[in-house]
């Protein structure tokens, strides 16, 4: 929880959140600007505890995670008012990440690399397709969309290098598993998912980064105008 001489509120976070202490970060920014807030929660490593959840009398609450144990639901439940990180029902209001928002940088780090054609795989979004070719026509760059068989031809006909946008990991490692069968150069590939978990260590695979500092901050800054 935070507690100042007005409010005490909670933050529900659970320690394995890769982006742990980028939330936190960001939250710790907007108290040193705007406050006097102090950081607890429920088994968080160098933070205060909350000692009693089930004698919880807070009134607000940050929820980067879902509740997930009885004490953090009990929590969860007697604050009337909470921001989440994403949206979890229509009653708290939210604060999320849209790939929509980063589909230039997406364009602009592919572009940067040499790439000057870049293949769309399995992007079936209309917006977004569409803002992917407004950028692209401001960058120059020409986009191809071709099937799961075509692939390997459009990876071998492109100098300089093709570059390619997919909607997560398990798209990107599986155009670098056709590059690999087919005994061609991998493709630099931009995922527009943030996935650590999927083998994105590989060479040649980027994923966006996600803006935990800024969320948290935004976070706070919401729940602190409410």
């Amino acid at each position: 929880m935070i507690e100042t001489d007005q409010q005490t509120i909670a933050v529900l976070i659970n320690p394995s959140n890769p982006h742990f202490e980028g939330l936190l970060q960001g939250l710790r920014n907007y108290i040193k600007e705007s406050s006097d807030w102090k950081l607890y929660g429920i088994n968080l490593p160098c933070y205060h505890h909350i000692p009693n959840p089930s004698q919880w009398a807070g009134k607000a609450c940050l929820v980067f995670d879902p509740p997930a144990n009885p004490a953090e639901t009990a929590i969860f439940n007697k604050c009337s008012t909470k921001v989440s990180l994403n949206k979890i029902d229509a009653e708290i209001s939210s604060i999320t990440f849209s790939p929509f928002k980063a589909t230039y940088s997406a364009l602009e780090h592919l572009a940067g690399q040499g790439c000057r054609r870049i293949m769309l795989h399995e992007i079936q979004e209309p917006k977004l397709i569409e803002s992917l070719q407004s950028h692209a026509a401001s960058l120059n760059l020409e986009l191809i969309s071709p099937s799961v068989e075509s692939i390997p031809q459009a990876i071998d006909s492109t100098s300089p290098p093709l570059g390619v946008i997919v909607p997560d990991c398990t798209h990107a490692l599986l155009i670098n598993r056709l590059a690999e069968i087919n005994h061609l150069p991998s493709p630099l590939i931009v995922s527009l998912a943030d996935d650590r978990n999927c083998g994105l260590s590989e060479p040649g695979i980027s994923s966006l980064a996600f803006p935990a500092q800024e969320l948290g901050y935004r976070a706070a800054q919401l729940l602190h105008h409410q």
